[in-house]
């Protein structure tokens, strides 16, 4: 077991870079992966893992779904609720929504796990990215990976791992959309 290592008041999760392939034959989103790493102040450079999933700048709102199915199957459910949540947004509020970051996967090392640092990471992502975060929906669902990579297989040890997951998104205040298993906000909210 590793032993976890605590974010001190004063560290920062910090993103240098993001890679943007394009992502299949859809002109919605765009792929995009990022490597994390932990700045405390020090020279020494410590990695804490990664994030990855699809982006859309410009983009109708009635095709983030289709475009999400064109790239794979795990991004389908993200791009349906992305659409779903942007017309029940601007038809209630004068909002505009003006990009959506669909998460599809983040890693951490096994010490900087359970420590609530999504919305840390997401915050720093859209610096990045210089996304307004008054404007950027963000969408994610659980989905626990097991220590070597890949998701974990169907049963208690998942189920364990899905609630704690959706305790921690739940505890930095993003909220479940309707009946799906997908969770959002707003990020400047």
């Amino acid at each position: 077991m590793t032993e976890q290592q605590i974010l001190r008041p004063g560290d920062s999760v910090c993103i240098d870079a993001v890679v943007i392939n394009r992502a299949g034959d859809q002109n919605e989103l765009r792929r995009f992966h990022a490597d994390l790493h932990l700045d405390d102040g020090t020279t020494t450079e410590v990695q804490m893992g990664s994030i990855g999933g699809l982006v859309g700048w410009q983009f109708r709102s009635d095709c983030l779904w289709d475009a999400a199915e064109k790239v794979s199957a795990d991004a389908e459910p993200l791009g349906r609720a992305a659409e779903e949540i942007i017309a029940w947004i601007e038809d209630a509020t004068p909002a505009v929504i003006a990009a959506v970051v669909m998460v599809e996967m983040v890693r951490l090392e096994p010490q900087f796990r359970r420590q609530r640092l999504g919305t840390r990471i997401i915050a720093e992502l859209l610096d990045v990215l210089a996304l307004d975060p008054t404007e950027t929906l963000i969408v994610l669902q659980p989905e626990p990976q097991r220590e070597e990579g890949g998701p974990l297989a169907a049963g208690p040890e998942r189920d364990d791992a899905v609630a704690r997951l959706r305790r921690g998104y739940e505890d930095q205040g993003l909220e479940r959309w309707r009946e799906t298993q997908v969770y959002w906000e707003l990020a400047g909210e």
